[in-house]
């Protein structure tokens, strides 16, 4: 899975101001994507919402195991997701 296609995904949606996606540990895998999403004030979306949404635009393997919304992503002092926080 390339994070930043799920990433690119979910920035596409109209209620996402930003994205990160980061590998979770599964036992069966190794590893599976979870997406952080920061919304945008005004148009509301869900977690379910927004896997629907990547289901239309991603391979089936390509979907996150799981979508959560936060308040801010943490970033690096370049701006960058810091992905270790």
């Amino acid at each position: 899975v390339m994070p930043d296609d799920v990433k690119t995904a979910l920035e596409s949606h109209p209620a996402v101001a930003g994205a990160a996606v980061v590998g979770r540990p599964d036992p069966r895998l190794g590893e599976t994507p979870v997406a952080l999403v920061e919304l945008r004030t005004g148009p509301a979306a869900d977690p379910d919402e927004l896997t629907d949404f990547l289901r239309t635009r991603l391979a089936r393997y390509e979907i996150p195991a799981e979508v959560q919304i936060t308040d801010s992503i943490p970033r690096t002092p370049s701006g960058k997701p810091d992905l270790t926080a």
